[in-house]
């Protein structure tokens, strides 16, 4: 009772419960559980410095120079990784699905980091609006920005990320251009 009165001495005034001296101290409160509120603000605080540390991770890899195709922000879904190519740097060739090897490499990075969290991951892949014309009937920007998701999707695997933390493949063939005036 007498280390409870110097932890909250409030609890222990005129009116405020039974006093020290009858034996019957404050009760201590119960925290109440954390509204969804709490944990979504959380899991945003976890997920922006999980952010930051992929960021410093890169950095430290060699890959300065691209540090401005990557593009991380929490959004709606969780922790957005977004890596864009430039004229100087593809991470896929031309019509293809076959990764460059630095894009291997910051695939293998993101995999490794995402191993320390149980989120689900989504991999998206996109096309530039070139049509999309090497022989195979069907075949399409659709088909490619899906093989391209399927690529990178494997580099993550073989990071060591868990198979079932793969949620879905996306593929958006040129419908969310990053730069609909250069499309």
């Amino acid at each position: 009772n007498i280390a409870g009165y110097f932890n909250d001495p409030s609890g222990f005034g005129v009116g405020n419960g039974p006093s020290a001296i009858e034996g019957k101290g404050k009760q201590q409160m119960i925290p109440s559980p954390l509204t969804d509120l709490q944990k979504k603000e959380i899991e945003k605080e976890r997920l922006e410095s999980m952010g930051e540390e992929l960021l410093d991770n890169l950095k430290n890899q060699d890959f300065k120079e691209l540090i401005d195709q990557i593009d991380i922000e929490v959004t709606d879904e969780g922790l957005r990784i977004e890596i864009m190519e430039s004229s100087n740097d593809a991470f896929f060739e031309v019509g293809t699905s076959t990764l460059s090897e630095k894009a291997k490499s910051i695939l293998s990075i993101i995999g490794k980091q995402m191993i320390q969290v149980n989120n689900k991951i989504v991999v998206e892949g996109h096309t530039d609006s070139r049509p999309f014309s090497n022989g195979q009937d069907g075949y399409s920007n659709y088909e490619l920005s899906a093989d391209r998701a399927n690529s990178a999707r494997r580099i993550l695997l073989s990071s060591g990320l868990k198979n079932d933390q793969i949620d879905e493949i996306r593929g958006y063939a040129d419908n969310r251009l990053r730069n609909v005036n250069d499309p």
